[in-house]
């Protein structure tokens, strides 16, 4: 079965880097296709304006169907902050893809929030505040009811310099606890701990 690897979490998380980090180190292949708006907009299409991130939104779409009409493995990122993500990733399913997530979060909203700006300075793009807020705690909240739609699902905690995988579910049960959960995990894996 051909696999979607989402890697995901709020503005500010760190998933740009962790993606950048896992290439280097081998842990992510270099040669599967990742598909990532703003990086199209940065590198493809020469920066962060509104035109640039909606023909790079069209290039993404555009890809990505030709990656699953060729039942081709691929990754995306995405924030996961809203309820037609998981229509997609229903669609997904049904349509012969395994779905594999790497979800990152940092307990801290204030550290999302830092990066951002930090990446603003460094002639990023700005995402406001309470956008950054939103989608930190709706993406908690949507995925908590739908972890059972991943085949595997990789919890990372990025609120320092290093980011530390805490939690491993698969086919909808927690098969390991790296560390003590942080909070934010501890919350997210409520329901699959209720039913070990």
């Amino acid at each position: 079965m051909p696999l979607l690897y989402i890697l995901a979490g709020a503005n500010g998380t760190g998933k740009t880097t962790y993606y950048l980090t896992a290439i280097q180190q081998q842990f992510i292949d270099s040669g599967l296709p990742f598909l990532n708006v703003d990086l199209i907009a940065k590198n493809e299409l020469g920066g962060f304006t509104p035109d640039n991130f909606v023909n790079a939104e069209m290039i993404f779409r555009q890809r990505a169907g030709e990656l699953i009409k060729d039942k081709k493995d691929f990754m995306i990122e995405s924030n996961l902050a809203n309820s037609n993500d998981y229509i997609w990733i229903e669609n997904m399913i049904k349509h012969g893809f395994e779905i594999i997530l790497f979800f990152m979060c940092t307990g801290d909203l204030n550290v999302n929030i830092n990066r951002v700006e930090r990446r603003v300075r460094e002639g990023g793009h700005n995402i406001p505040v309470e956008i950054i807020i939103h989608r930190y705690k709706i993406g908690l909240t949507y995925l908590k009811g739908k972890l059972h739609l991943f085949k595997e699902v990789f919890l990372i905690d990025n609120a320092t310099d290093e980011a530390i995988e805490v939690a491993h579910v698969k086919n909808g049960h927690l098969t390991k606890e790296f560390v003590q959960f942080p909070k934010w995990a501890d919350d997210l894996l409520y329901i699959i701990k209720r039913m070990k």
